[in-house]
């Protein structure tokens, strides 16, 4: 096997062949590569092989079915034209044959099968004049509305399946019909329909024959809507003895609302059949008048056009039909009621709308709503026409919703529809924007340049007045860019949104939504007081938003509608003073919980803040409270209790107190940005109603609640002990340091311990000394001093000539008297004859004899309203 020479190295070794390669030249990687790429090739081949395969099938399948449909069609014809034989027939010898009801079955069934919009127009024509003689026979085997009374479940249900579907097939031709008539281009269907009729009467015996085009369809809509109407009105007839015809038909209908293209169909014919004197060709009108009736019949009431009668079946409801009523009202509500607000009010058959949803105490109206809200909360259909949504649902009332009894879970129904709209609209002080924007443009632009002055000045700074004027430049600005982008074609739905907003801001409508969701104060006896719930929060959400975002647009629109009633006032007073019997109270009882926890001083319990309805719901609460708090005199509050008892007010002024820490100083909402409308809102109302106790009970020398109850805690801030540094700026909130401190100081300085105002007091002085030059002591010299002679029977008019204006007044003032020759009087001002001067000019410039002021029956004085019949300068004795 070796040789005798061979020594086991490798170069002698013989070479092995696999498949006529060396072995070195094909590793494994490569072989496995190779593998993969092969087998990837077969399945791509396969999936080529599958996809032509199911092509071939589907084209096929598609061509079968074409030649079925075909076959189909040529026996329906020839069995049509045999049955219009012997019609004619018959009609010869003075008869009336009428075709048995399986014979009109059976031809629905083919028709559905082979049916296609403006190819089959003819043929359902045809069976739609048979169907509509049959329902009129009288004998039971010939009327074709008899197998829907049989004791049969399955007769029954296969007479629901097949007239639906021919119903649907009517619909669907009727809709068609209309949509062509918009073009002036398309021939009348109408006129198309006589020749057709005039052709086949001069020869009776001659068979309808297939249409070689689509443009040459014979559509009659009378016949179609005559037919549909028999179908829709068959518990009329004597048919309907047996007492099943009824919910039958209701079955039939439903499937065609809740699934079927009904509604569609209906908004369709809605949006052309308003013009009617363009489409007079076209019975458009009657077409829309019957599919409302439809939609009416299918939701379980009806409106007799004719009487404006309705009726409402008193049926027991399966839990199926329960369902399919519910997805009817939704699809109403999302394809047809999404209609522009303008379009659908201004339709002839909106009346008949009203009038069927408006009976028996609102039935139809409140089943809208309620489909409307579950809409409205979910998540993925917000997007679709939302305002429009709201905006038609209430109008559908007009001014008949406040006329009515609300229970709750109506009235929460209802709060819940608006208030999931209200969270995603714009503010309403957009409408105030295009209206007005012709003569009032100069005097906005002014307004705009002098609040933009005092923000520059820095008396942005002192008081709620400086939180008022950023708020209203944030409206303002927020106005003019919701204008600006405003369309042109938004006019008509900006006074529907506008009439609808003072329907929400009348008296009756507020009286009876919180009538109705709020708890009675106090709960009756046993019962524990309830919480805030979800209805009452999203409704004080609704009227929040009114107030922070289109007060002066609401008193606005007011004005400018003749006749309205509503305005932001009205809100409040209707609220405030006792139209909603004990409002404060019945709302603080179901707050409190809600905001319990504002009363702890400790950070962690208010670190989850408030929510968006919590928050609007504290607004309107303040807003409340503090309007009606200028109603009320000392007794009424301290005494009776109104509107909250002392318990209750301490309870409120504790969370009012932490709200006021957390809002001025620990996040002021003043200073973030982007600026937060409603925050600030918030906080102003928060700062009237605290400061509005707060002098109640100072007037009683805190005889309820001590002065420590008022203050803050101990505030530890670098911030607040320097806060007197020197200021070369004009305005305190440079002289602060800061805009915390400068709004704490100026709105609420009474949380502050008095120690340390009086503090910050004597350092606001020691800065506006070293502003004006002027040195630390009276008696110092350096100083500027200013010299004044005065005699003591002219001292006011010495005096008004002689001090100087302005902020030459902190300086140092020596005064020398002088006699009546004109001599002076001995003695060197020190003080005293300062203080002697001082007294002598209070005394002349306030006495009333002297007419610059009044006196009150309290010895209180007050600027005297006829003044300037004194002096033309009168203005300067004031300065």
């Amino acid at each position: 096997m070796f040789s005798a020479d061979f020594d086991g190295s490798a170069s002698g070794r013989r070479e092995v062949r696999m498949g006529g390669r060396r072995r070195d030249d094909n590793s494994k990687a490569d072989f496995i590569a190779r593998a993969r790429q092969e087998r990837r090739l077969r399945e791509l081949e396969r999936a080529r092989q599958h996809a032509a395969s199911f092509a071939q099938r589907w084209w096929r399948g598609r061509h079968s079915a074409a030649c079925t449909r075909r076959r189909v069609r040529s026996e329906w014809d020839s069995q049509m034209g045999r049955l219009v034989q012997i019609t004619s027939a018959f009609a010869l010898k003075g008869l009336t044959f009428e075709p048995p009801a399986a014979t009109i079955t059976a031809f629905t069934k083919k028709l559905v099968f082979f049916n296609r919009v403006r190819v089959d127009g003819a043929r359902v024509t045809a069976l739609a004049s048979i169907l509509h003689k049959s329902c009129r026979a009288k004998d039971p085997k010939n009327n074709y509305l008899s197998a829907a009374t049989s004791v049969d479940d399955i007769e029954v249900g296969s007479w629901c399946l097949w007239t639906g579907r021919f119903l649907a097939l009517i619909l669907e031709h009727l809709a068609a019909c209309a949509v062509e008539a918009q073009s002036p281009a398309s021939p009348s269907p109408s006129s198309s329909a006589s020749a057709s009729s005039s052709s086949a009467s001069s020869s009776p015996s001659a068979a309808p024959s297939a249409p070689a085009a689509p443009d040459r369809t014979p559509v009659d809509p009378d016949v179609l809507c005559a037919a549909a109407e028999a179908i829709a009105r068959a518990e009329d007839s004597a048919a309907a003895a047996g007492g099943g015809l009824r919910s039958a038909l209701q079955r039939v209908l439903l499937r065609q609302a809740a699934g079927g293209p009904l509604l569609d169909d209906l908004r369709a014919c809605w949006s052309i059949s308003s013009p009617l004197a363009a489409l007079s060709a076209m019975p458009v009108h009657r077409i829309t008048s019957l599919m409302l009736e439809l939609v009416l019949k299918a939701l379980g009431f009806e409106n007799v056009a004719s009487s404006g009668d309705l009726r409402m079946p008193e049926t027991e409801e399966t839990e199926l039909v329960r369902t399919a009523v519910r997805e009817a009202l939704h699809r109403l509500a999302l394809r047809f009621l999404t209609l522009p607000t303008h379009s659908l009010t201004a339709h002839p058959l909106y009346g008949s709308l009203c009038a069927a949803l408006a009976g028996r105490e609102a039935r139809g109206w409140w089943l809208l709503v309620d489909a409307a809200c579950e809409h409205m909360l979910r998540a993925a259909d917000r997007a679709v026409s939302a305002s429009a949504l709201v905006w038609n649902i209430l109008a559908l009332q007009a001014g008949q919703l406040s006329a009515q009894e609300l229970a709750p879970d109506r009235a929460a129904s209802l709060v819940h529809l608006i208030h999931a709209h209200v969270t995603t609209m714009p503010p309403l002080a957009v409408l105030d924007g295009p209206a007005n924007a012709g003569d009032a443009g100069l005097a906005v632009e002014e307004a705009e340049d002098e609040d933009d002055d005092m923000i520059v000045h820095g008396s942005i700074g002192n008081g709620v007045k400086g939180l008022e004027l950023l708020v209203a430049r944030e409206l303002r600005q927020a106005a003019a860019g919701a204008g600006a982008g405003a369309s042109a074609g938004a006019g008509a739905e900006a006074e529907a949104g506008a009439d609808t907003s003072l329907q929400l801001a009348s008296a009756p409508m507020i009286i009876q939504l919180f009538e109705a969701v709020l708890a009675p104060h106090p709960p009756p006896s046993g019962q524990p007081v309830a919480n805030c719930e979800a209805p009452l929060l999203a409704l004080c959400a609704i009227y929040g938003k009114l107030l922070v975002h289109s007060r002066s647009a609401l008193d606005t629109m007011a004005g400018r509608y003749s006749g309205a009633a509503a305005s932001a006032s009205t809100i409040l007073n209707t609220l405030a003073l006792g139209r909603v019997q004990g409002f404060v109270a019945r709302l603080w009882a179901q707050l409190q919980p809600e905001v319990a926890h504002y009363a702890d001083e400790a950070t962690d319990a208010r670190a989850a803040g408030l929510s968006p309805t919590v928050r609007m719901a504290l607004f309107l609460f303040c807003a409340t409270y503090s309007h009606q708090l200028l109603a009320l005199d000392d007794e009424q509050f301290f005494e009776k209790g109104v509107p909250l008892s002392l318990k209750e007010q301490f309870e409120a002024t504790c969370v009012l107190k932490q709200l006021l820490y957390q809002m001025f100083w620990e996040t002021p909402v003043a200073e973030q940005a982007p600026f937060d409308l409603e925050s600030v809102q918030l906080l102003l109302s928060v700062t009237r109603l605290y400061n509005q106790l707060y002098d109640r009970h100072a007037r009683h020398e805190f005889a309820h609640f001590s002065r420590e109850h008022w203050h803050w805690p101990a505030v530890h801030s670098r911030e607040l002990a320097d806060a007197m540094t020197p200021a070369e700026d004009r305005g305190m909130a440079a002289a602060f340091g800061g805009r915390r401190v400068s709004l704490l100081l100026t709105c609420i300085p009474q949380v502050l311990q008095f120690k340390q105002r009086v503090k910050i007091f004597h350092r606001l002085i020691e800065d506006d000394k070293a502003t004006a030059g002027i040195p630390d002591g009276f008696g110092n010299i350096g100083g500027a001093v200013h010299d004044v002679t005065v005699n003591r029977d002219k001292i006011y008019e010495d005096a008004m000539r002689g001090l100087p204006a302005g902020p030459d007044l902190k300086h140092r003032i020596r005064v020398t008297f002088e006699s009546e020759l004109g001599y002076q009087e001995a003695g060197i001002d020190g003080g005293g004859l300062f203080k002697d001067f001082m007294d002598a000019l209070a005394e002349r410039a306030f006495d009333p004899q002297y007419g610059l002021f009044n006196v009150t029956s309290e010895q209180l004085l007050y600027p005297n309203p006829a003044s300037p019949a004194l002096a033309e300068d009168h203005l300067a004795h004031f300065g």
